[in-house]
């Protein structure tokens, strides 16, 4: 895995486009001279390598879902709090519709995106921050794909911390605060 340092300077032999950038996080398209291109989710804070390995783990169980990111192939070339995803050539949904969108259009799309979300579902996992920037559109196509996966969990993580599971873990708990959620 290259330094920082390394991957910084390979960076700039390349045309960079920043997509998003925030304290805790920059997306940048990387154009390499054939005119392919991968998109660099970089996470900036201090437990940036334990996000991008945590966010990795969901993408490969989500690997065969269509409507959600794929991870670079061979992402040795990074470093460790860098995310190499494939660039499919997508514009953030807020650029197409808006509240002047016709009812059949942004129908289609929640179909659409609601689909995206059963196989999501489906695969044992939750998305936890879907939000209108957080669904792109392929440009060709404008079919949805949900991005950023860093606050995903799966229902198994969930089911571990779950008020019922809880109750029973601990007799400090009155479980019959919790019987809606028993099992």
């Amino acid at each position: 895995m290259p330094s920082q340092k390394v991957w910084q300077d390979d960076l700039a032999q390349h045309e960079v486009t920043v997509i998003y950038k925030s304290d805790d996080t920059r997306v940048i398209r990387l154009k390499h001279a054939d005119a392919s291109s991968v998109i660099y989710k970089e996470q900036l804070r201090d437990n940036a390598v334990a996000r991008v390995r945590h966010e990795r783990r969901i993408l490969e169980l989500l690997s065969k879902v269509p409507g959600v990111p794929r991870l670079v192939r061979d992402n040795s070339q990074v470093p460790a709090n860098v995310l190499a995803l494939e660039d499919q050539d997508c514009q953030c949904s807020n650029e197409v519709f808006s509240p002047r969108s016709s009812t059949q259009a942004l129908t289609r799309f929640a179909i659409q995106v609601t689909r995206i979300l059963r196989e999501v579902h489906q695969v044992g996992v939750i998305h936890k921050d879907i939000t209108s920037s957080n669904i792109l559109l392929l440009r060709e196509s404008c079919q949805p794909i949900l991005i950023d996966f860093n606050l995903a969990t799966t229902f198994a993580e969930e089911r571990l911390w779950s008020p019922a599971i809880l109750s029973r873990r601990s007799s400090a708990v009155d479980s019959r605060y919790f019987s809606v959620y028993t099992d």
